[in-house]
Protein backbone atom coordinates (compact mmCIF):
# COMPACT_ATOMS: atom_id res chain seq x y z
CA UNK A 1 0.00 0.00 0.00
CA UNK A 2 0.97 3.59 -0.53
CA UNK A 3 2.64 5.45 2.34
CA UNK A 4 0.47 8.00 4.14
CA UNK A 5 2.74 9.18 6.94
CA UNK A 6 6.47 9.09 7.60
CA UNK A 7 8.49 10.30 10.57
CA UNK A 8 11.87 9.35 12.05
CA UNK A 9 10.42 6.38 13.92
CA UNK A 10 7.66 4.96 11.74
CA UNK A 11 6.19 4.64 8.30
CA UNK A 12 2.44 4.14 8.02
CA UNK A 13 0.42 3.27 4.96
CA UNK A 14 -3.16 4.54 4.59
CA UNK A 15 -4.68 1.36 6.02
CA UNK A 16 -2.43 1.48 9.09
CA UNK A 17 -3.17 5.19 9.60
CA UNK A 18 -6.90 4.50 9.38
CA UNK A 19 -6.66 1.73 11.97
CA UNK A 20 -4.48 3.75 14.39
CA UNK A 21 -6.76 6.81 14.20
CA UNK A 22 -9.83 4.61 14.72
CA UNK A 23 -8.12 3.01 17.72
CA UNK A 24 -7.30 6.40 19.21
CA UNK A 25 -10.78 7.84 18.65
CA UNK A 26 -12.47 4.78 20.16
CA UNK A 27 -9.97 4.49 23.05
CA UNK A 28 -10.62 8.11 24.07
CA UNK A 29 -14.36 7.45 23.84
CA UNK A 30 -13.91 4.31 25.98
CA UNK A 31 -12.18 6.47 28.61
CA UNK A 32 -15.40 8.50 28.82
CA UNK A 33 -14.51 11.48 26.65
CA UNK A 34 -17.50 12.54 24.60
CA UNK A 35 -17.92 14.50 21.40
CA UNK A 36 -16.77 18.12 21.89
CA UNK A 37 -14.29 17.14 24.63
CA UNK A 38 -11.19 19.32 24.40
CA UNK A 39 -8.14 17.20 23.54
CA UNK A 40 -4.77 18.95 23.80
CA UNK A 41 -1.64 17.81 21.96
CA UNK A 42 1.90 19.00 22.67
CA UNK A 43 5.10 17.52 21.37
CA UNK A 44 7.83 17.59 18.77
CA UNK A 45 7.03 16.68 15.18
CA UNK A 46 5.98 13.03 15.05
CA UNK A 47 3.39 10.79 13.43
CA UNK A 48 1.25 10.92 16.57
CA UNK A 49 0.49 14.62 15.98
CA UNK A 50 -1.20 13.77 12.68
CA UNK A 51 -2.94 10.75 14.22
CA UNK A 52 -4.42 12.91 16.99
CA UNK A 53 -5.67 15.46 14.48
CA UNK A 54 -7.44 12.83 12.39
CA UNK A 55 -8.87 11.04 15.44
CA UNK A 56 -10.23 14.34 16.79
CA UNK A 57 -12.09 14.97 13.54
CA UNK A 58 -13.46 11.42 13.48
CA UNK A 59 -14.82 11.65 17.03
CA UNK A 60 -15.89 15.30 16.94
CA UNK A 61 -13.39 16.37 19.60
CA UNK A 62 -12.04 19.90 19.85
CA UNK A 63 -8.31 19.76 19.14
CA UNK A 64 -6.13 22.08 21.21
CA UNK A 65 -2.62 22.16 19.72
CA UNK A 66 -0.10 23.47 22.26
CA UNK A 67 3.21 24.78 20.95
CA UNK A 68 6.03 22.56 22.24
CA UNK A 69 8.18 25.69 22.81
CA UNK A 70 5.82 27.23 25.36
CA UNK A 71 6.96 27.50 28.95
CA UNK A 72 5.17 25.35 31.52
CA UNK A 73 3.34 28.47 32.75
CA UNK A 74 2.09 29.24 29.22
CA UNK A 75 1.18 25.59 28.69
CA UNK A 76 -0.82 25.56 31.92
CA UNK A 77 -2.61 28.75 30.84
CA UNK A 78 -3.61 27.10 27.54
CA UNK A 79 -4.76 23.91 29.25
CA UNK A 80 -6.81 25.79 31.85
CA UNK A 81 -8.22 28.37 29.43
CA UNK A 82 -9.23 25.70 26.89
CA UNK A 83 -10.61 23.42 29.60
CA UNK A 84 -8.71 20.52 28.02
CA UNK A 85 -9.64 17.21 29.64
CA UNK A 86 -6.86 15.24 27.96
CA UNK A 87 -3.35 16.07 26.84
CA UNK A 88 -1.31 13.85 24.58
CA UNK A 89 2.26 14.99 25.14
CA UNK A 90 5.88 14.23 24.42
CA UNK A 91 8.07 12.97 27.25
CA UNK A 92 9.47 16.36 28.33
CA UNK A 93 6.06 18.03 28.19
CA UNK A 94 4.35 15.15 30.03
CA UNK A 95 6.96 15.33 32.81
CA UNK A 96 6.40 19.08 33.26
CA UNK A 97 2.60 18.72 33.17
CA UNK A 98 2.59 15.89 35.72
CA UNK A 99 4.63 18.08 38.09
CA UNK A 100 1.92 20.78 37.88
CA UNK A 101 -1.11 18.48 37.67
CA UNK A 102 -2.73 19.83 40.85
CA UNK A 103 -3.03 23.25 39.15
CA UNK A 104 -4.95 21.85 36.17
CA UNK A 105 -8.50 21.21 37.45
CA UNK A 106 -10.06 20.26 34.08
CA UNK A 107 -7.30 17.85 33.06
CA UNK A 108 -8.38 14.24 33.61
CA UNK A 109 -5.81 12.25 31.62
CA UNK A 110 -2.18 12.69 30.56
CA UNK A 111 -1.19 10.44 27.67
CA UNK A 112 2.53 10.24 27.00
CA UNK A 113 4.03 9.73 23.56
CA UNK A 114 7.05 7.40 23.66
CA UNK A 115 7.42 7.19 27.44
CA UNK A 116 5.80 5.81 30.56
CA UNK A 117 5.24 9.26 32.11
CA UNK A 118 1.61 10.21 32.71
CA UNK A 119 -1.53 8.16 33.15
CA UNK A 120 -1.06 5.94 30.10
CA UNK A 121 1.41 5.54 27.26
CA UNK A 122 0.06 6.42 23.80
CA UNK A 123 0.75 3.00 22.26
CA UNK A 124 -0.85 1.23 25.25
CA UNK A 125 -3.93 3.43 24.83
CA UNK A 126 -4.20 2.46 21.16
CA UNK A 127 -4.30 -1.21 22.17
CA UNK A 128 -7.56 -0.53 24.06
CA UNK A 129 -9.28 0.91 20.98
CA UNK A 130 -11.15 -0.77 18.16
CA UNK A 131 -9.94 -1.01 14.55
CA UNK A 132 -13.33 0.24 13.33
CA UNK A 133 -14.91 3.50 14.43
CA UNK A 134 -18.11 5.16 13.20
CA UNK A 135 -17.09 8.77 12.60
CA UNK A 136 -19.42 11.53 13.70
CA UNK A 137 -20.49 14.26 11.29
CA UNK A 138 -20.26 17.59 13.13
CA UNK A 139 -22.11 20.56 11.71
CA UNK A 140 -20.05 23.31 10.12
CA UNK A 141 -20.26 25.85 12.95
CA UNK A 142 -19.09 23.44 15.68
CA UNK A 143 -15.63 24.17 17.06
CA UNK A 144 -12.91 21.93 15.59
CA UNK A 145 -9.71 23.59 16.80
CA UNK A 146 -8.66 26.13 19.42
CA UNK A 147 -5.39 27.59 18.11
CA UNK A 148 -3.55 29.51 20.81
CA UNK A 149 -1.46 32.45 19.69
CA UNK A 150 0.10 35.44 21.42
CA UNK A 151 -0.92 37.77 18.61
CA UNK A 152 -0.07 41.43 19.20
CA UNK A 153 -0.73 41.46 22.95
CA UNK A 154 1.83 38.85 23.99
CA UNK A 155 -0.84 37.04 26.04
CA UNK A 156 -1.67 33.58 24.71
CA UNK A 157 -5.32 33.43 23.57
CA UNK A 158 -7.47 31.15 21.43
CA UNK A 159 -8.39 31.63 17.80
CA UNK A 160 -11.37 29.41 16.99
CA UNK A 161 -11.61 27.32 13.85
CA UNK A 162 -14.86 25.54 13.05
CA UNK A 163 -15.43 22.23 11.29
CA UNK A 164 -16.72 24.26 8.33
CA UNK A 165 -13.42 26.18 8.24
CA UNK A 166 -11.46 22.92 8.28
CA UNK A 167 -13.62 21.33 5.54
CA UNK A 168 -13.17 24.40 3.33
CA UNK A 169 -9.39 23.96 3.50
CA UNK A 170 -9.39 20.43 2.02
Amino acid sequence: EQLALIDNNKRLNYRQLEIRTNQLASALKNLGFHQWSHIAIQGSNCAELAEVEIACYKAGYVKVPVNARLSIEETMHVLNDSEAVVIIAGKAQANAIMAQRDKLPHLKTVISIASAVGDIAYDNLLKTGQDDFASVNPIDNNIAVLHYTSGSSGVVKAAVQSYGNRRAMV
